[in-house]
């Protein structure tokens, strides 16, 4: 009995060790997100801005295009007040949540991350589908200028969808079990009304509003 509880006792020190290397190594040890150059091209803004997010999000998650939204209104307020980092987190219950964060990278990986991702938050409603829907991430694709080619060299291979899981279950590490989910210069925030309310104490003149039928937490 004695054994185990050494063991039981090790083993939640060394998760607590590990999130918390994680943490530094996403943050850095104040709090700041670090530059991290695997998602170089899902990060935007002045990496020297007062405001830092980082950003853990699905793309069938209806809150995560709302906050996706007012993140641009933000930028378009104070263009260069913030940078941002977009970490996929894509949930079990969404068919297509994997799919899409998998055709998003392929899209990082050509440097049109941006464009694709605003579409498939545009056409979130047509993901909804159960089955096949590559046919609609094609066409996005084709809609944002990629090469087919190296997307469907990309998508189909294994290091990538490792990737993608990677960055999900290090989301997980830091305590990320939902979306959207925000890291603030290192504070976290879940769910888009939060994120209006941190973003309006930062920049109180922020003048946004979220509309009555959303469905954000």
């Amino acid at each position: 009995m004695k054994l185990n509880k050494i063991i039981a006792t090790v083993v939640v020190i060394l998760a607590c060790v590990g999130s918390i290397h994680l943490a530094r190594v996403y943050f850095g040890p104040h709090g700041r997100a670090t530059l991290d150059p695997r998602i170089a091209n899902r990060s935007k803004g002045n990496p020297s801005a007062s405001v830092w997010v980082v950003e853990y999000m699905d793309y069938q998650c209806p809150s995560c295009r709302l906050a996706t939204k007012m993140l641009e209104a933000y930028f378009q307020a104070y263009p260069s007040k913030l940078y941002l980092q977009v970490r996929f987190h894509p949930l079990k219950q969404h068919p297509h949540g994997f799919e899409s964060a998998l055709y998003a990278e392929c899209a990082a990986r050509q440097n049109k991350f941006w464009k694709f991702h605003h579409l498939l938050f545009e056409h979130q409603d047509e993901l909804k589908e159960e089955g096949v829907v590559a046919d609609k991430f094609r066409r996005f694709a084709g809609e944002t200028g990629l090469n087919f080619e190296k997307l469907d060299a990309c998508v189909t291979n294994l290091l990538t969808k490792e990737a993608v899981s990677q960055e999900n279950n290090d989301s997980q590490t830091l305590g990320v079990n939902s979306t959207p989910t925000f890291f603030i210069n290192g504070k976290m925030v879940v769910g888009s009304k939060p994120l209006l309310a941190e973003l309006k104490t930062i920049s109180p003149g922020f003048n946004y509003e979220l509309p009555e039928e959303n469905h954000a937490r």
